[in-house]
């Protein structure tokens, strides 16, 4: 069976959650803080997340890991689930792995990386799955990973 759904941010805007609801789609994953330098709360976060819920549309949050999560993962973790203050996610967190700073890392790095961020979610009683680029899955992704989380691939126009 197959689901449509939606990820969106500060990049989009206001969101017409009913037009989203309208249109079949089942899920959203939304941007819930911005990387770990900051640890600050996406701006449209709040109404996004309620939003959602109130037209039926499952949730799940992302979170993009670059150079400066890589600092201090444990920190960056307990930073969102503070944001995150225990809502309910029906789709869980995403583990956004598409920088250029973190591929030039490698495959080891971005495993071990994967895995502390897993462990802070799942024990904060979070489903954990990871979000890349079909390049990415195909050249940068550890086979462990492959085996242990699900995958949201993203599929641009011509793949």
């Amino acid at each position: 069976m197959k689901f449509l759904g939606i990820d969106v941010s500060h990049y989009q805007k206001t969101i017409d959650w009913a037009k989203v609801a309208a249109s079949g789609k089942r899920f959203a994953i939304l941007k819930a803080m911005y990387e770990a330098q900051s640890h600050r709360k996406d701006e449209t976060f709040e109404a996004n997340y309620k939003g959602a819920g109130n037209y039926g549309i499952d949730r799940g949050v992302y979170i993009f890991i670059a150079s400066a999560s890589i600092a201090d993962p444990v920190k960056d973790a307990k930073a969102l689930l503070q944001h995150l203050d225990g809502r309910k996610l029906e789709y869980g967190i995403w583990l956004d792995l598409e920088s250029d700073v973190l591929r030039a890392k490698g495959k080891e790095f971005i495993r071990n990386l994967c895995y502390i961020y897993a462990y802070h979610f799942t024990m904060a009683g979070y489903f954990v799955g990871i979000y890349c680029n079909r390049d990415w899955y195909l050249n940068v992704i550890h086979d462990d990973l492959k085996a242990d989380f699900d995958f949201w691939i993203a599929r641009y126009s011509g793949w």
